[in-house]
């Protein structure tokens, strides 16, 4: 009977060993996971910024008309900008 038991035992702090190794494996696959989102977030939004303060400084307006130089559009291009001017 006392052989029993300690097998017993034994499977159980198995059990709980496995149970809280799990656990702590999701807990901090999720903390990954929510860091890495955040981080992307940002990166994205710092480009988009980016890519607006360049638009915004190549574009020309005159006479009310919309316009990108041809040598600004290119860059912009090469950059991976992509805008359609619509002129009213």
């Amino acid at each position: 009977m006392k052989v029993s038991l300690v097998r017993t035992l034994r499977a159980r702090l198995v059990l709980w060993t496995m149970l809280v190794n799990a656990l702590l494996l999701v807990f901090l696959c999720g903390l990954a996971w929510v860091v890495l989102r955040q981080l992307q977030s940002r990166q994205l939004d710092d480009i988009l910024q980016l890519s607006a303060a360049q638009l915004s400084s190549a574009v020309d307006v005159t006479g009310g008309q919309l316009s990108i130089p041809a040598g600004d559009a290119e860059i912009l291009t090469a950059r991976g900008v992509f805008v359609w001017l619509l002129n009213s």
